[in-house]
């Protein structure tokens, strides 16, 4: 093939999947285009398999994993969002476009190792891929052993092409690893892809034998003179290698995603749709595995201090409708502070039914006065309740004043009762509500992720944790130890407000 050759041959290519369509061009763009975007190489070697667009968090994680300076990657991504996918790709992109030309490519055992090296080889004997760069030529192909020796057509780096001796070989975790020298080579690229999982970290023995393993025996057994590690997984628990790679070292290059982003939408709409992963949020609540699914899925484990409770041990109720209930009232967080400006307001109901309180609706956000009024009015019509408790403090008094103003201007009547510290921290404060909740004294709603995942990662012995939300659920104990009264009075008199009749003079 000469260097400006045009591919006459029919893709398998989905043009709404990419934004360069390969038709037409010759060897060099396409080769470019390969080369230098992510969507374009992605959909040239899954075209065949892809439903949906490129996701953006698939660019951002290859733009990563591809970044050639970089000798240590560790990328954490949630289940079934095709990290392993990314994986064998990225092995093609160094093949091609890299002087690697060893790769081991590791898993928690051999089998997945085998299969993934497999399917780098179908990626690299595609119909795609056989069109630009033609077959290969090979010395050894076992399958069953992850093991391949043989020689591919790469780019010269010139507009043109040129042979490549390559080795890829797949290994499991705890594996001897002698025999990664191979014509007394030894593997310069070291794809990792979920080495741990719930049985090799199970015990803080196992932690530490996977530990030594990794990093003691196996980055030992690279080549010396230069060698790039990329490690793809999940963060199952704060004693992790990977855990350790994005949260204390300074060695590792780390990036992680959760299945919700921070604005509450979903990293892979098309994929996993909102309802579709709040149907599998509550299916492992059913089945008492919550905080595997924040570690699974959020790449969240449990905080790294003493947590204040187990999600495991969180109760969970159906969702309770407005009507259902009881009696209700309110609580509120709100954040005007000048310290606290980033942090959102956080506006909680509190439901009783069942002769137990439901945390039965959230809303929070970055509000103004006349937004966070206008909630607080919508809630208490929702709810039927007349009490609002809000944090006690200087900011919060005057807002009680504002509040109490509006509602004379507007004709519409909510009580705000201020909440105390009572010299408590807010770590005491949190505790006292959890407590509650392990006594289903408070529940939860059925798929309620917010709460539970603040509570997750909510750590003790850090000064700075999300907590809006939990702290204006915390609230509520207080409310019910000093206002019960004034909660059953204010619902009553909004069910069945006194009609006041006026006697005309005869």
């Amino acid at each position: 093939m000469t260097t400006n050759d045009t591919i006459d041959v029919d893709f398998k290519f989905n043009n709404k999947q990419a934004d360069v369509d390969p038709v037409g061009m010759d060897s060099n763009e396409i080769v470019n285009a390969l080369h230098l975007n992510a969507s374009f190489f992605i959909n040239f070697y899954m075209a065949e398999e892809l439903t949906h667009s490129v996701p953006q968090f698939h660019i951002d994680s290859w733009n990563l994993i591809t970044a050639e300076m970089i000798a240590y990657i560790a990328l954490a991504l949630p289940r079934g969002h095709a990290k392993t996918t990314l994986a064998k790709l990225c092995a093609v992109w160094y093949l091609l476009f890299t002087p690697i030309r060893f790769i081991v490519y590791v898993s928690n055992t051999l089998t997945p190792a085998a299969e993934s090296c497999k399917t780098i080889v179908d990626f690299i004997t595609s119909e795609n891929h056989l069109a630009v760069f033609g077959p290969c030529r090979w010395e050894v192909r076992q399958e069953g052993h992850g093991f391949y020796k043989f020689w591919m057509t790469v780019p010269d780096g010139h507009g043109g092409f040129k042979e490549k001796y390559v080795i890829i070989k797949a290994l499991g975790a705890g594996q001897q690893v002698r025999g990664l020298n191979v014509n007394n080579e030894r593997p310069q690229l070291a794809i990792v892809d979920d080495l741990e999982d719930n049985e090799n970290t199970a015990t803080p023995e196992l932690q530490k034998k996977m530990r030594l393993w990794f990093f003691g025996t196996f980055i030992k057994a690279l080549s010396r003179k230069n060698h790039k590690v990329i490690y793809i997984g999940n963060l199952l628990n704060n004693q992790s290698l990977i855990y350790y790679m994005c949260e204390k070292s300074e060695v590792w290059f780390s990036r992680r995603f959760g299945c919700l982003l921070s604005n509450g939408e979903p990293l892979w709409p098309d994929l996993w749709s909102f309802e579709a992963i709040r149907e599998d949020f509550k299916e492992y609540q059913r089945a008492g595995l919550t905080a595997l699914w924040f570690a699974e899925m959020m790449n969240m484990p449990m905080a790294e201090g003493q947590a204040l409770i187990h999600p495991d041990d969180i109760t969970y109720q159906p969702i309770v409708l407005p009507g259902e209930h009881k009696i209700a009232f309110i609580t509120v967080d709100p954040a005007f502070s000048a310290k606290e400006w980033a942090n959102d307001s956080a506006v909680v109901v509190h439901a009783y039914i069942a002769e137990r309180w439901q945390i039965a609706e959230i809303v929070s956000g970055k509000f103004s006065l006349e937004q966070l009024y206008a909630i607080l009015s919508e809630l208490c019509l929702r709810w039927r309740t007349r009490v609002v408790g809000i944090e006690k403090g200087p900011l919060e008094a005057g807002l009680k004043v504002i509040f109490e103003l509006m509602g004379k201007l507007s004709q519409q009547k909510f009580e705000i009762y201020e909440v105390p510290h009572k010299n408590r921290s807010k770590t005491e404060r949190l505790a006292a509500w959890c407590a509650a909740l392990c006594k289903q004294v408070w529940t939860l709603t059925e798929g309620d992720i917010t709460v539970t995942q603040q509570l997750v990662a909510y750590d003790p012995l850090k000064k700075q944790n999300v907590d809006d939300i939990i702290d204006a659920c915390a609230m509520g104990i207080m409310m019910t130890e000093m206002y019960m009264s004034e909660i059953m009075r204010g619902y009553l008199e909004f069910v069945t407000p006194v009609r006041v009749t006026k006697v005309l003079p005869n």
